[in-house]
Formats: C-alpha cells, sequence, structure tokens
C-alpha cells in the first residue's frame, strides 16, 4: 500500500491530484476521520493481522452487495448467497449514480465484527466509492447487520447514507479571460465546464510554451469530490499564502447533484513576479455533523509553475536543483534524477505534477489508517480514460503550496 499510495498520488493532485482510481478512493476515505478504524498505536504489521481476523469472508459479500444494491444492481455470483430479509433491509438506489455514470470503484470495509448475547449476528460498515471518467468521486456510508442461514447470508437492516470529505480535493485551472463565454456556469452542466476549462486551460507542464506575460484570466475550481448541495465553497485571491487575506469580487459559484465549483477574474503573470496565490474555503453542508461544520481552507495555489515549485521542494529536501526560475536546467534534472534514485522511483529526471506530489509528500495516509479495500464488482472501469488524463492532467493546476 505504502508503494501504490507514494506513486498514485500524483495529486491530491487532486490533489495529490487529480485523478486515478483507488488510490483517490483511499485518500477520500483517509479523510472521512470518523469513519475509520484505526489503531495508531500498533505496528502496521500488527493493525493488518488484526483486522485480517476481524474482516471475515460474509463481510465482504454483504459489502459488496450493497454496493451492488446502491447502483440498483445485484450480482448473483456472490457466494454464499445475500438475501436482504425486509424490503426496508434493502438500500435504495441512488439516481445520481445513474444520472451522472458513475461506475463503482471501491468498497472499504471499516468494521466487521460480531453482535447479540450469543455472538451469532454480525455487522459491518465501511465506505463505497463511485467516479466517473474526471475522477469525480462519490463517498456513501453503510452499516448493516445480518445473520448467517446456513449458506445464505441474511441481512436484517442496512443504513446508507452520503458523506462529505473532511477535506475535499480540488482542481485548479487556468483559463485565458478571452476564452471564457459569458455565464458559462450558468448556461451548461458541470461537466460541460470542465470539459470547456479542460480544453482552453494553460498548459502547465509546457514549461517552454509557457506565455509569461500578464494576463487576464479565470481561474476555476471544481471540487471533485460530492459534496451536500448546501456546501459552501469559496476562493480568495491574494498576495501572499498564509491566513485568510485576499478577495473574491467577481467570483461565481456553481453546483449540481453536489458536485461544486467557483471561479474567479484574475490578472497576472503565470511563473513570474509577483507571485499570486489562490485559496479555495469550504464549508460542509447537511452530509456532516453540525458541530463538524467548521469553515476551512482546503488549498493554497499558485501561479509559480510545476518546474518551481519541484525546484523549491528538492531544495528543502536538500537536493540541489540550482535556482527556482521554472526552467529546467541540468542541475534540477540531475537533482530530480537523485530524488527518484533514493526514492525507488522510475528515473527519468522528468517534472511532473506525480513528482511534486511525491517530493511534498501530500496525499500521504495518515499513520495507522487500517481499512481494507474491495475490488469493485463492476465490468465497466470507472478509472479515466487515456483520451481524458492526456488532455487533463497537463491542464490541471495542482500547484498546492501548502495543505493546512
Amino acid at each position: 500500500m505504502a508503494s501504490t499510495t507514494k506513486t498514485l498520488f500524483i495529486f491530491t493532485r487532486i490533489f495529490s491530484s487529480i485523478f486515478i482510481g483507488i488510490a483517490f478512493f483511499l485518500s477520500g476515505l483517509a479523510q472521512l476521520d470518523a469513519q475509520l478504524s484505526t489503531k495508531s498505536g500498533l505496528s502496521k504489521e500488527k493493525q493488518k493481522t488484526l483486522f485480517e481476523k476481524t474482516a471475515s469472508p460474509d463481510a465482504t459479500q454483504v459489502a459488496q452487495a450493497i454496493a451492488l444494491s446502491l447502483a440498483g444492481g445485484g450480482d448473483r455470483s456472490l457466494k454464499p448467497q445475500v438475501q436482504f430479509g425486509t424490503p426496508n433491509a434493502r438500500p435504495a438506489s441512488d439516481p445520481i449514480i445513474a444520472r451522472n455514470s458513475l461506475k463503482l470503484v471501491g468498497v472499504a470495509i471499516t468494521e466487521s465484527e460480531k453482535q447479540g448475547p450469543d455472538q451469532s449476528g454480525r455487522r459491518v460498515r465501511g465506505m463505497i466509492a463511485h467516479s466517473d471518467a474526471y475522477s469525480r468521486f462519490m463517498y456513501t456510508h453503510f452499516k448493516a447487520d445480518y445473520g448467517l442461514a446456513g449458506d445464505t447470508i441474511v441481512v436484517d437492516s442496512t443504513i446508507v447514507k452520503p458523506v462529505e470529505p473532511a477535506r475535499p480535493r480540488v482542481a485548479l485551472f487556468f483559463v485565458p479571460a478571452n476564452k471564457v463565454p459569458r455565464d458559462i456556469a450558468k448556461a451548461h452542466p458541470y461537466t460541460t465546464v470542465l470539459e470547456f476549462v479542460i480544453k482552453n486551460a494553460v498548459d502547465v507542464q509546457g514549461t517552454k510554451k509557457t506565455d509569461r506575460t500578464v494576463k487576464d484570466y479565470y481561474v476555476f475550481a471544481f471540487f471533485m469530490e460530492r459534496l451536500a448541495p448546501d456546501a459552501k465553497v469559496g476562493l480568495l485571491i491574494s498576495d501572499r499564502p498564509d491566513d485568510l487575506s485576499g478577495h473574491w469580487k467577481g467570483i461565481t459559484r456553481f453546483q449540481q447533484d453536489g458536485w461544486h465549483g467557483a471561479f474567479i477574474p484574475a490578472t497576472f503573470a503565470v511563473d513570474s513576479s509577483p507571485e499570486r496565490f489562490f485559496k479555495v474555503l469550504f464549508e460542509p453542508g447537511s452530509y456532516t455533523p453540525e458541530k463538524q461544520r467548521q469553515p476551512k481552507v482546503v488549498g493554497v495555489f499558485t501561479t509559480a509553475s510545476t518546474v518551481t515549485l519541484i525546484q523549491r521542494a528538492l531544495a528543502r529536501r536538500g537536493y540541489d536543483p540550482g535556482p527556482a526560475d521554472g526552467l529546467m536546467g541540468m542541475r534540477t534534472r540531475r537533482a530530480i534524477r537523485k530524488f527518484q534514485q533514493d526514492q525507488g522511483l522510475k528515473v527519468d529526471g522528468e517534472p511532473s505534477v506525480a513528482l511534486l506530489a511525491v517530493i511534498t509528500g501530500a496525499g500521504q495516509l495518515p499513520a495507522g489508517t487500517n481499512i481494507e479495500v474491495l475490488s469493485a464488482t463492476s465490468k465497466k472501469s470507472a478509472a479515466p480514460s487515456t483520451s481524458v488524463r492526456n488532455r487533463l492532467e497537463p491542464k490541471m493546476w495542482p500547484n498546492k503550496i501548502q495543505r493546512p
């Protein structure tokens, strides 16, 4: 899991950033602190051993059956057969899944235990993740009580509810203002706006072609995990990365089915002085208990390029990339190669968002996180297609300079 986390957190690129299947599922689950079962005082080996003893095969079957039922289907291949004892025990399908073409990408069990005086009952808790081609994620918490009747698992009761992560992932893009049509967010659905932004945003990885002149832009922030429709989001422009200084003049907010976004006009030069900072704010909505709905900054982004941030990060780690000027010289390439070699990564000397996430440690799972991830049973993959990734990754601006 450690190596997978290291190479795929890639975002929060989103996100370590945006975007690739189970790695994001793990990140999202890790942020739902109240839902996870952790034993931080134990070694990872002991945690794994203890959890393997408690996560029974029947709990796995129940979790998968609930995930399939939530999507409006079932799977007769599940053995032993899972039956819902009463109509109320079967979770209702979620129309958001069908309307947004979401696919099941994973099921995680966070608790599996015996119940009752004679320990004949069973209970399982966990999280279900659905996603689409853009790695927009939707999380659902589930709890089920069930029993065994010969070769059949009988589910007596289920509770399912949508969950919003404590610190949702955000994708940031810079789009030249002259390309953005008026009222774009009001006239088009969320995914259409995202498609437009991907097509027209500045290519942040093609550093030699970056236009470093002062221009008018619209800065787009997309929340890539489903939140409560009544959640509140914001976007500040500032000359400094810390505190809540800045302004939100001209901000436009939009949301559809719980996926939120915002954009704001700004004038600046990419990868040039003076550096500008964009602070993404989030206040949870009704999917989060009221006592936990404090507003927070979930990302601070900068106009510095990916290469500049890699140079800064390498210097902080004790490598020698040369000046943080956004230019790929031999010193920077040698420093990247040395870091990749030390970390057991593929040594190619190339800058990337994925490399930045590894250097900064963004998206790493907290120590002691203890979950079991089950393979999704959907026949169709929900991972972004190669064509989508090739268009999406170079244009996303995941240059998060700090994780509050």
